[in-house]
């Protein structure tokens, strides 16, 4: 019951903070791409009206894990979709997720490096 009741407070602060992202003009969105084949590798990309800033994250389930502390699955719970593909409204999602999850904003990402955020 606790983790129905953690799930619905999470999805509620997403959604909220996606509209304050999006009302902040702070947007985000993830590159993937693959130099296997079966690996998925993650690059998020946050713009503001100043700056664009690219950040490697890594391969996906290893930054889910290593980085964010969660598994894919509950990922997709969180932002409501399995489609991450790129230019899909689940792609943003799972963007801002991410950038809430680490604090990132306007002025957090001038300090950090490109690499900063990787799970490698």
């Amino acid at each position: 019951m606790f983790h129905l009741f953690l799930f619905y407070i999470v999805r509620f602060n997403l959604i909220f903070d996606i509209l304050y992202y999006n009302k902040n003009q702070m947007k985000a969105h993830i590159l993937i791409g693959s130099s296997y084949g079966f690996d998925h590798n993650w690059t998020l990309v946050v713009s503001t009206p100043k700056k664009t800033k690219i950040f490697y994250l890594g391969q996906d389930v290893k930054f889910c894990g290593r980085v964010l502390g969660m598994t894919p699955r509950n990922i997709v719970s969180v932002i409501g979709t399995s489609e991450i593909g790129e230019g899909t409204r689940g792609n943003i999602r799972l963007a801002k997720f991410i950038c809430k999850a680490l604090g990132l904003n306007g002025r957090s990402i001038d300090k950090i490096e490109p690499w900063g955020l990787s799970s490698e």
